[in-house]
């Protein structure tokens, strides 16, 4: 493992399909040099473990997660990386042939960061490329120039506008993530939680527009399920309401202001609350007003 410059970790819980999809999309890489881990929440049926031993490819290995839970299991995958760099891959994700080449080509021009990123394909069950109003949105809000440099008051509060950084298109200077690892406390602003402490502190992201990443929208994922029973939006709101706190003991206005007005939160509650009512569902539509009036 030490030899090699990059590793894919895969934190995997369910959906045995859906990862069998990521490993290949990690085979078919248009680079070799990668090592790949899957971290288990739960343990592989006896059909997948037989799938890895046909593959006899010694650069994949599979370690247990000992202490369970989604947090838990991304910082295991972050523990056993050696690589100088690193990718926490959805296990219902799929990466674009070119995805580890384009993440070295970032590296190799801009080696000064704490980590990389590129867009994403919104894609659904079968793989095939779907629209979500969501992630419209939030490519609407991004910077539009090829190359994007995030850092400081600028780029925390570009974030907050609308976070169109996909997690697991992330390539991870692993010094730097080993250091911060996620916080427990969090289940869905894991990630924006690590990007505001990472650019307070000092740190810069670099990344592109090109797509080579493969993000799958489907029910059974875990922002669904959190969007569902509104968890997302109570950990949105104490996230936004402790970043501004933080800006204005920084003098940083633009994230301040923005933290404040938590306007993507309100917009995206709105567009709940709108298909809530065109679908009849008067009940969650009730639920969704009264919890933007509450904000």
């Amino acid at each position: 493992m030490q030899n090699v410059l990059l590793t894919l970790a895969i934190p995997f819980y369910e959906n045995e399909q859906l990862l069998r999809k990521t490993v290949e999309s990690v085979l078919e890489q248009s680079v070799s040099g990668w090592r790949l881990i899957i971290s288990l929440d739960s343990k592989l049926s006896i059909n997948f473990i037989t799938y890895l031993e046909c593959l006899n490819d010694n650069r994949i290995l599979v370690i247990d997660n000992e202490s369970k839970g989604i947090c838990e299991n991304w910082n295991n995958c972050i523990d056993i990386v050696e690589s100088e760099y690193m990718v926490i891959l959805h296990s219902d994700d799929e990466l674009a042939p070119d995805y580890i080449a384009t993440m070295l080509e970032l590296i190799r021009s801009e080696p000064h960061n704490a980590l990389y990123f590129c867009g994403a394909k919104i894609i659904d069950i079968k793989s095939q490329v779907t629209f979500s109003f969501s992630d419209k949105v939030k490519d609407f809000l991004k910077p539009s120039m090829g190359s994007i440099k995030l850092a400081g008051d600028e780029g925390l509060s570009s974030l907050l506008k609308g976070c169109f950084i996909f997690c697991p298109s992330i390539c991870y200077k692993t010094e730097v993530i080993k250091k911060y690892k996620f916080r427990k406390k969090w289940q869905m602003v894991l990630d924006l939680d690590l990007y505001a402490r990472l650019l307070i502190d000092g740190y810069s992201f670099y990344g592109t527009n090109k797509k080579e990443y493969r993000y799958r929208r489907h029910d059974n994922n875990q922002t669904t399920k959190l969007t569902k029973d509104f968890k997302r939006f109570d950990e949105e709101v104490l996230l936004y309401n402790d970043l501004s706190i933080k800006a204005a003991r920084l003098g940083w206005k633009n994230t301040e202001k923005i933290a404040q007005k938590k306007s993507i939160i309100k917009l995206h509650l709105m567009f709940l609350m709108i298909k809530s009512i065109l679908c009849l569902d008067f009940k969650r539509s009730y639920k969704i007003f009264s919890f933007l009036c509450n904000l």
